[in-house]
């Protein structure tokens, strides 16, 4: 399987569970030399760099993918917790949204989201954002806690 793109993504997730960065990396990139379009690669090399302190090239692989794949919204996603973490609230913003339009049936995306938008003060958005996530998926548990959360705080 060493010409499958998962394999390596599978191996270097085996490595970094071990604590065996540097073979982690090795394998998250021969992931991406195999194909440069397999999104998990460059999403857990990414979070391989937010393990060790190397945020600033998390944020180089991940701009690196969405230059390849510009309407990937696990990139976004993930760029904009990246972003959060840098304290870079505007873009993160921007990016987390970027991902809920991309991706509106993924409830994760809307809920993180609406908590980035709550937590600068954007309530209004917040809960317009669980509300509009919800009409597409009614039955997920984390957003029907954060409505219930929002409703009583009105």
């Amino acid at each position: 399987n060493a010409d499958d793109p998962a394999a390596q993504v599978n191996r270097g997730n085996f490595h970094t569970a071990r604590n065996e960065f540097e073979s982690a990396e090795r394998a998250y990139r021969e992931a991406l030399q195999i194909d440069p379009d397999f999104v998990m690669a460059y999403i857990n090399l990414a979070d391989l760099f937010r393990l060790t302190q190397r945020d600033n090239e998390g944020l180089s692989v991940l701009q690196q993918g969405l230059f390849r794949l510009p309407d990937a919204a696990d990139l976004h996603h993930s760029l904009g917790l990246l972003q959060v973490r840098l304290k870079n609230t505007t873009e993160a913003l921007r990016s987390l949204q970027r991902a809920v339009k991309l991706a509106p049936n993924q409830p994760q995306f809307s809920y993180v989201y609406a908590m980035a938008l709550n937590s600068v003060g954007r309530e209004r958005d917040a809960r317009d954002a669980v509300r509009s996530a919800l009409m597409l998926t009614p039955n997920d548990p984390a957003l029907n806690a954060l409505n219930a959360q929002f409703t009583q705080e009105e």
